[in-house]
């Protein structure tokens, strides 16, 4: 719909993700009461209903993307999210520096390690892959797994 409008900007002009929101408990805002930790578990709830809702309304899951999670989430909350994907059926693509994090995730039944070398994606299985890819800030570059 706002793909012409967006492309000539250069940038997305409106989305979910543009959107801001403020979670309350107890009435009481969560950037000032709650820990990291349970702001991120409030807005990946959030993402999470998001998905639900838009496997009821189209029958597909959505890619998700999750940017380097466990640097705001104890233990007791990385553990939460691994047991919440093991049983869901949607595609995830997290990124980590966390090694302890990156073991729990590899023990999610079909799960595969994908590893970045100076914006290179390497195969997890031969590191010297000829045809690795690139990634760039060219618009016409395209990402094939």
């Amino acid at each position: 719909k706002n793909y012409e409008r967006d492309r000539a900007a250069k940038i997305t002009l409106s989305s979910v993700v543009k959107d801001n929101y403020t979670f309350f408990f107890d009435g009481l805002n969560s950037f000032d009461f709650c820990s990291l930790g349970q702001q991120k578990m409030s807005y990946l709830s959030l993402i999470f209903a998001e998905i639900d809702f838009t496997y009821q309304s189209t029958t597909s899951y959505p890619i998700v993307l999750i940017d380097d999670v466990s640097g705001e989430l104890d233990g007791r909350r990385l553990t939460n999210l691994i047991e919440y994907l093991e049983q869901k059926m949607f595609q995830v693509f997290i990124t980590t520096a966390n090694s302890g994090f990156k073991d729990e995730l590899e023990r999610i039944a079909g799960s595969k390690q994908f590893l970045m070398q100076e914006g290179t994606l390497i195969s997890p299985n031969d590191l010297n892959v000829p045809n690795a890819l690139r990634f760039s800030n060219d618009s016409n570059s395209r990402i094939n797994i």
